[in-house]
């Protein structure tokens, strides 16, 4: 005969993980049988998968058939964000409305953007940050690289307005002895930007001064 009602928690369904060895009929209610769209948290329990929302239709300048292909979020040190993009061998800044960020010549009363801008091969840049400085005179900046193309820089024009991409070399100084600074990867850490395989000499790492 059936017995009486109990109360049963289901908060914990699927704690245990999955188990497709056990029967279903004797499996504990901390096992799953099956898991779709799953995710295992950091304490290994299984948990949901967050989704995909839309965040714009806005294509900018990307052609219906360009897309971003690497995307860096870049916060200044007064904590401010901004997002930098590339797809369709362009650079954007924004995100509900992406914005096309031109390469900029060397300061002279503050940069101006280049008559004819640079061709990007592919669209996979490494991005990084780090401030230059310290105390109330340090500023933030970010730096891009891929291969075959020279390394960028990311800071504000004439250390003050809007921030604009300006290629090493024309802002700064590429290390002595390469031509053609284009290292495939970038980092920043112990206060240094760290980058290398560079074409010229794929073997080498360069570094640059402690928070310069």
């Amino acid at each position: 005969m059936p017995g009486a009602l109990k109360a049963a928690s289901n908060a914990t369904l699927g704690f245990l993980g999955l188990n497709t060895q056990e029967s279903g009929v004797t499996l504990e209610s901390g096992y799953a049988k099956k898991a779709i769209n799953c995710i295992i948290d950091k304490y290994g329990r299984l948990g949901s998968r967050r989704g995909w929302q839309m965040l714009t239709t806005n294509n900018g300048d990307l052609d219906n058939d360009e897309y971003i292909e690497s995307i860096y979020e870049f916060r200044d040190i007064g904590g401010d964000s901004k997002v930098l993009s590339a797809g369709g061998g362009k650079l954007f800044s924004g995100t509900t409305t992406l914005t096309r960020e031109l390469i900029y010549g060397a300061d002279s009363g503050g940069p101006v953007a280049l008559t004819t801008q640079p061709t990007f091969t592919g669209n996979r840049w490494q991005f990084t940050a780090l401030q230059e400085g310290a105390g109330a005179a340090a500023e933030s900046y970010a730096f891009a690289a891929q291969g075959g193309n020279s390394m960028l820089v990311y800071r504000e024009g004439a250390h003050s307005g809007p921030y604009v991409f300006q290629q090493i070399g024309t802002y700064g100084t590429a290390p002595i002895g390469v031509g053609f600074f284009d290292p495939d990867c970038v980092h920043s850490a112990f206060g240094r930007v760290w980058a290398g395989r560079v074409t010229e000499n794929k073997t080498t790492i360069f570094y640059s001064g402690l928070l310069d």
